[in-house]
């Protein structure tokens, strides 16, 4: 393994295992986050993020993104936002799912019966007329809250919240109790494909142009951008792959002429160049003396035995050839006189 293969391979690590860089905080604004408080047995965080978190939440949401990080690979805000639920409910980041924006919603639900995520916690990015926000419980039961910019609620499993007036959010899921954490392949290595592809062609005439024309626009739209992400990939990988090969075969071939059929390697480590060791010759010479192989007798292909009988023996043209690998030695002409009398009353083996 050269030098620069192991540089290339230890940067790659270093950067898979690298937290994010964060956002620096703007001068005068202190990141002020209050301690959570549960009203009624929900969550409520007022000022769960600081404001230039919050700002860069909006921005995102400004130009249209939808999907604010991939797993591991995510943008400043988004990061602090979910190590700020992951450490009020106590979990690991990795029950936690992306971050997701949305620009005007009345309502927010929380888990599914066929889903794996369960709670929901919703950030909200503005402060309208009315703040007013309810969690709705599976009995129809309602608890009202105040959430200003920069509150967090979190919503139980199978409860809902709903908005007095359409609101700016921004949203992530967690885990239900036994369900596994996300796996190490999907948080790292999927994620990077999908923030990588996916994500920066995640734009409202794109949702809208695949929910026009498929039932499932965020599966087919991901499917769509990872293949062409992937394939060109590949293609723009070959010559590197190839030139992996050309190492390797390389390498395999000086093996090779190293070495002889005994393990004896022609030249010994101290012998000089041009000049073989008296162990190298000794080889050599039992290289020599061995018998010579048989040659190849080349034949033509035939189905005969398949079918029953026996296959006869090459006639016609080159039929000597054939059946002896070369070209049979010629008679002298008094020899081939003599037997010119004997091969004339016995039938050729084609007619037999």
């Amino acid at each position: 393994m050269s030098a620069a293969f192991r540089a290339l391979l230890g940067l790659v690590l270093a950067c898979a295992c690298a937290e994010p860089e964060l956002a620096p905080a703007e001068e005068g604004v202190q990141a002020v986050e209050s301690q959570p408080r549960e009203q009624d047995g929900h969550l409520v965080l007022q000022n769960a993020l600081a404001s230039t978190d919050v700002k860069g939440l909006q921005v995102l949401l400004d130009r249209g993104v939808a999907t604010s990080c991939c797993g591991r690979w995510r943008d400043p805000a988004a990061a602090q936002l979910q190590r700020r639920i992951a450490a009020v409910l106590g979990v690991s980041e990795r029950r936690l799912s992306d971050v997701h924006l949305a620009n005007s919603t009345m309502w927010v639900r929380a888990g599914a019966e066929s889903s794996l995520w369960g709670a929901v916690a919703v950030l909200y990015l503005d402060s309208p007329s009315d703040l007013g926000v309810s969690f709705e419980q599976e009995d129809g039961k309602h608890v009202s809250v105040v959430a200003s910019e920069g509150t967090a609620l979190v919503a139980p499993d199978m409860e809902q919240l709903l908005h007095e007036a359409p609101r700016r959010v921004a949203w992530l899921r967690v885990r239900r109790e036994g369900v596994p954490d996300r796996s190490f392949f999907e948080f790292y290595f999927a994620s990077s494909i999908r923030r990588s592809f996916v994500a920066p062609h995640d734009t409202a005439p794109q949702r809208k142009f695949f929910r026009a024309h498929t039932r499932d626009a965020a599966y087919w739209h991901g499917f769509f951008w990872s293949f062409v992400g992937m394939f060109c990939t590949v293609f723009a990988c070959l010559p590197l792959a190839w030139w992996g090969v050309q190492f390797a075969e390389q390498w395999l071939a000086s093996r090779t002429d190293e070495e002889r059929p005994g393990g004896v390697p022609l030249q010994q480590a101290g012998g000089k160049a041009g000049r073989p060791t008296p162990r190298a010759l000794d080889a050599t010479a039992e290289l020599l003396d061995a018998p010579p192989r048989r040659p190849i007798t080349p034949k033509l292909p035939t189905l005969l035995p398949l079918v029953g009988g026996r296959a006869r023996p090459p006639c016609g043209f080159g039929a000597e050839k054939l059946a002896y690998g070369r070209e049979p030695p010629r008679p002298s002409a008094s020899l081939a006189g003599k037997l010119a009398g004997a091969q004339a009353g016995a039938r050729s083996p084609c007619w037999a």
